[in-house]
This record gives C-alpha cells, sequence and structure tokens, in this order.
C-alpha cells in the first residue's frame, strides 16, 4: 500500500465528511492550531499526519476514527451520482435530518 495513496483517500474522506458537516476548514484549522493551507494539505493527501492528529480531526469531525480509514483496499473514485448526493445533503439546512440521516447511510454502509 502506498502511503501517498492512503494519505490521499483519508484526505477525501475527511474533506467530504467535513462538507457533510458544513464545517470550513478555517474552523477546523483552528481547532487544531495550524493554518488552513496545512488542513488543506491533509485533505488534499499532501501531508503525513500522525494517529493523534487523525483522532483530532476525527473528533472535530464527530466520527469514529475507523470511519476515515474503512474501506481503503476496496476504494473506489466518487460517481457523478455521489457528488450530486453530497451537494445536495450540504443544503439540507435542518441539522437533526442532517444528522439522522447521515447516521442512517453509516449504518447501512
Amino acid at each position: 500500500m502506498k502511503s501517498n495513496n492512503f494519505r490521499t483517500y483519508i484526505g477525501l474522506r475527511i474533506k467530504y465528511i467535513r462538507i457533510l458537516r458544513r464545517l470550513s476548514i478555517v474552523s477546523i484549522a483552528n481547532l487544531l492550531k495550524i493554518t488552513s493551507k496545512q488542513f488543506q494539505n491533509y485533505e488534499k493527501g499532501k501531508t503525513d499526519f500522525s494517529l493523534s492528529r487523525l483522532n483530532e480531526i476525527a473528533e472535530i469531525l464527530n466520527v469514529n476514527i475507523t470511519l476515515l480509514i474503512r474501506g481503503y483496499k476496496n476504494q473506489k473514485n466518487f460517481s457523478e451520482q455521489d457528488k450530486i448526493f453530497l451537494i445536495n445533503y450540504a443544503r439540507i439546512k435542518n441539522n437533526d435530518i442532517r444528522n439522522a440521516l447521515f447516521g442512517l447511510i453509516f449504518e447501512l454502509a
């Protein structure tokens, strides 16, 4: 397993969950006490991160760390349908509905 592919995979998972949670790069970077550019490099898979840093990110995103690494060996590219779903999901304004839907999807996956 190439580490840069693994970093890219995790970075994309972080990015999509961040978007689903409606969190900004700046807000997460501030919580991590790093620059926005450093956090963007995590999302792009350009920067290695420690397990403790990954755990911090998971806590901020309010997900179990395993969600960020699950499925790497069976990965596939996001389809257009996946991207459309994410965009529309992010448009749901009611946090309770978004969180319930997120939990349902997590349980079904």
